[in-house]
């Protein structure tokens, strides 16, 4: 007998993350609706599913409507090293899926054997990287120069994006004193 796997997202799926609602107090019920389409939003792309650990995405440097192009859109910078997210923003309608990536490769796409990740306690830091499991011993000092491998919920997620495209510095590991 054949276990079917219960896939959540598929590598080179393209999502916008609207950010008109980011002032209001969360609601994972507020659903996109036909006239938010002109709105600012947000982009995203799967690069893949990573089971318990969330999905793996990067989120590009480029907002406007729900309806820009998606050259424009994954030939922009990111705006962020990647990211664990859930997908919970998807599955409950706050969040869209508007393309698939053509073909899509992680690795020629979206740079996956260079992805490196925070793993740890602020005792003992370490960077991991995605693709060969490889660790490497950091310093504090360090790891603020990379992501902490932490899933984000949508909650979280949508004023990170805003204050970074602002031009405000998230910090990530504020915790981890010099």
């Amino acid at each position: 007998m054949s276990v079917k796997k219960n896939k959540y997202c598929e590598g080179g799926e393209v999502f916008c993350i609207p950010l008109f609602w980011v002032d209001e107090e969360y609601n994972a019920k507020s659903k996109l609706k036909k006239q938010d389409e002109n709105k600012q939003f947000a982009f995203g792309r799967a690069i893949e599913e990573q089971g318990g650990a969330g999905i793996l995405v990067e989120i590009f440097k480029i907002s406007g409507p729900m309806t820009l192009d998606y050259e424009s859109i994954v030939n922009s910078d990111l705006l962020f090293d990647p990211i664990y997210i859930f997908w919970v923003g998807i599955r409950k309608k706050r969040w869209k899926i508007v393309y698939q990536t053509p073909n899509y490769d992680k690795y020629s796409d979206s740079n996956y054997a260079n992805i490196n990740m925070v793993l740890g306690d602020y005792q003992n830091l370490y960077l991991k990287n995605v693709e060969s499991g490889l660790e490497k011993k950091l310093t504090k000092e360090e790891a603020r120069k990379y992501e902490k491998s932490i899933v984000w919920h949508p909650a979280q997620l949508e004023p990170r994006i805003v204050q970074e495209l602002e031009g405000k510095r998230y910090i990530h590991l504020d915790s981890i004193s010099s």
